[in-house]
């Protein structure tokens, strides 16, 4: 299963545990960053080693988006803790999307990483194009990977599934949401954000 780019900014900063049929639809699709490294890796000769840098982006990405999952149940449970089983369950398939995007993001950077360093922006980083033909061949050569998406399927079945969920949306959007917590979660996105843009930038132009 690859996980579906969201169309709706909007939607992701307000459905962070989606809705039933948009189980990709929250804050970790945008895949929140923050702390990255201050110069790319550079190559013997001493031009910015394009495939590592975003290599090592990818996995400070994945590191990230880990932390915030945890962050963001947490703080859900908090406000609903009698939707803590359909929190855990959220916050473990978004960690799931995110640990197979960044196998993917892997592959492209040994394979083809001219797919994530042609563009004047960070959207090739983020949603790069995936084909079912190479999800179908990554799934074949790395069993981790298959496996991985196995537990992704039985997950989103899992959450979009869940009876508590219209409960816990409109928690969430007339609670959690308006909340000084969530309002610090939203700063932290907005400045991460802009990091991860300048460090894109530089990995790609091989600028320290």
């Amino acid at each position: 299963m690859i996980e579906r780019p969201s169309l709706r900014v909007f939607f992701m900063l307000l459905a962070v545990l989606p809705a039933p049929g948009l189980a990709t639809l929250g804050l970790a699709t945008l895949g929140l960053v923050g702390g990255i490294l201050a110069s790319p890796v550079r190559a013997a000769d001493g031009s910015a080693d394009f495939s590592a840098c975003a290599a090592e982006l990818a996995e400070q990405d994945l590191e990230n988006k880990l932390a915030y999952q945890r962050s963001l149940r947490d703080l859900v449970v908090a406000e609903a803790p009698q939707y803590e089983a359909l929190a855990d369950i959220s916050r473990d398939l978004q960690v799931a999307f995110a640990k197979g995007r960044k196998r993917r993001l892997m592959d492209l950077t040994e394979r083809d990483p001219a797919r994530l360093q042609g563009s004047d922006d960070i959207m090739a980083f983020r949603n790069f194009n995936w084909s079912d033909e190479e999800e179908t061949a990554l799934r074949k050569a790395d069993p981790d990977y298959d496996r991985l998406q196995v537990e992704a399927e039985l997950l989103r079945t899992k959450n979009d599934g869940h009876e508590d969920w219209p409960a816990l949306r409109d928690v969430f959007q007339n609670k959690i949401a308006k909340s000084p917590d969530f309002a610090a979660l939203m700063g932290k996105f907005q400045s991460d954000q802009r990091e991860m843009e300048q460090a894109f930038r530089n990995c790609r132009d091989g600028k320290d």
